[in-house]
Parts: C-alpha cells; sequence; structure tokens
C-alpha cells in the first residue's frame, strides 16, 4: 500500500449512502482512471460532489472500482460523512488545504493544520527537536577559520570548533546580498575568541545606542544572534560580546 497523487483523476459514481463508492471506471474525456493513475491497494486524497453534498477525504482504492471513505477531512455534513442522495456524482483526486504546503507571497513557506510524519509502516511519529543535531532541528554550519555569512545561514547556526585566531566577516550587501530579517546564532566553541569583521556596515550590539565598531569579539563559550535589520545594518546580540 502507497499513497499516491497523480493530476487530472476523475470519475463518476452513483453510490447512495455513507459507505464506500463503486467508480464507473471509466475516466471522462481528458482525465485519468482512478485504476489507471492510483492502483488498487492505494491510497489517495479525494473529493465527492453532486449539488450541495461534498466531501473531501482520504480513500482506498480496491477491486478496481471500489473507493472507501477511510478518514473525512471536510465535507458539507459538518465535517462528518455525507449520506449522498441518489444521482451521479463527480469523484476526483484533490489536494486539500489541510494537507497542503505552499509559497506565500512573502516567500514564506505554510504547512497545511493537519501536518503528519508516517513511517515506512504507516505508523504516526512525531518529529522530536531533542533528537535532531544542531539550531532548531537544521545540522550547524560548524566552521573553524575565516568565514563570511552566507545566503545559506539564514536561520542555522554556524558552530564554531577553532583552535586558533578566527575571523567571521558580517558582509555588505552590496558584496552578499542577505534579505532584510536574515538572521543567525554563531556559537563559539574553540579554544580563541572569533573576531567580526563589520567593515561597511552598521551594527548595533542590543541595549546600546552606540554604533559597534569593526573587530568587536566572541569569548570562548559564547553565543551570539546576528539580523540584519536594513539594507546594511545589523543588530547583534548575547553572551560574550565584546
Amino acid at each position: 500500500m502507497a499513497f499516491v497523487l497523480k493530476d487530472r483523476v476523475k470519475d463518476t459514481t452513483t453510490t447512495t449512502g455513507t459507505g464506500s463508492i463503486t467508480l464507473s471506471g471509466t475516466a471522462p474525456i481528458g482525465y485519468v482512471s482512478f485504476l489507471a493513475a492510483i492502483g488498487n491497494s492505494n491510497n489517495t486524497y479525494y473529493t465527492i460532489t453532486a449539488g450541495s453534498e461534498w466531501e473531501v477525504g482520504i480513500g482506498t482504492l480496491s477491486s478496481n472500482t471500489t473507493l472507501s471513505r477511510d478518514t473525512v477531512l471536510s465535507s458539507s455534513n459538518a465535517g462528518s460523512l455525507v449520506n449522498f442522495s441518489a444521482g451521479t456524482k463527480d469523484v476526483f483526486v484533490t489536494y486539500p488545504a489541510g494537507r497542503s504546503v505552499f509559497l506565500n507571497t512573502d516567500s514564506s513557506i505554510t504547512i497545511g493544520n493537519s501536518l503528519l510524519l508516517l513511517s515506512s509502516t504507516g505508523a504516526v511519529t512525531s518529529p522530536s527537536l531533542a533528537d535532531a543535531v544542531g539550531y532548531k532541528g537544521i545540522p550547524p554550519n560548524t566552521q573553524s577559520g575565516a568565514y563570511t555569512f552566507a545566503p545559506g545561514d539564514g536561520g542555522e547556526h554556524i558552530y564554531s570548533t577553532n583552535s586558533g585566531a578566527q575571523t567571521i566577516t558580517v558582509p555588505t550587501n552590496g558584496s552578499v546580498t542577505l534579505p532584510v530579517g536574515f538572521s543567525v546564532t554563531v556559537i563559539n566553541n574553540g579554544t580563541t575568541a572569533i573576531t567580526f569583521t563589520t567593515t561597511g556596515t552598521t551594527v548595533y550590539k542590543a541595549g546600546t545606542s552606540a554604533a559597534w565598531a569593526s573587530g568587536g569579539t566572541l569569548a570562548v563559550r559564547g553565543l551570539v544572534t546576528w539580523i540584519k535589520v536594513a539594507t546594511d545594518t545589523w543588530f547583534v546580540s548575547g553572551t560574550g560580546l565584546s
């Protein structure tokens, strides 16, 4: 059994009631049948609709044309199984809003309200950040020598394991284009203080009114977060910063 999503999968049914439906087995012109696209014993998202009656859910195809209604995600019956009346209904594969992942107009990613992680055996599992390595479950960017903030560092952390002098450059927008709102955390677990080069940018150390000069340092076992608030303006805050 597998979960399958395909484009332009559609059929009809005349089944009534709240049980499994029997598909006609013949897709309209321009569409593909459930059997050809989804395959027996596989799951998919479905929509059944007829007039004011509609249902969106997860079903399993069996016996070529039988679609079970295993889980109802939304419906005209307040989210429960619909007791379909007589008549022909359209049945098609859909992508439910509550299970979707999409890119917003501001380029942020939205995950639907019913996200589940499934193991290969079908058992529901939960992600555990306690078992993950890195900041917010993302593996750290480990550095021990000279380094410059890069676009891929956004939302991550740079983990220093230096054994000698180390310089990290906070780039100007002209040298490395990083979006306003970009943030990165730096952790010094090395043996030497990290020196930050900020030439060409304006940096404010949180809690102070004066700009922070290039050449500031992060002590061993220190941790700081850098946030870009304007084209070449940054705020920095943390422990061990001087």
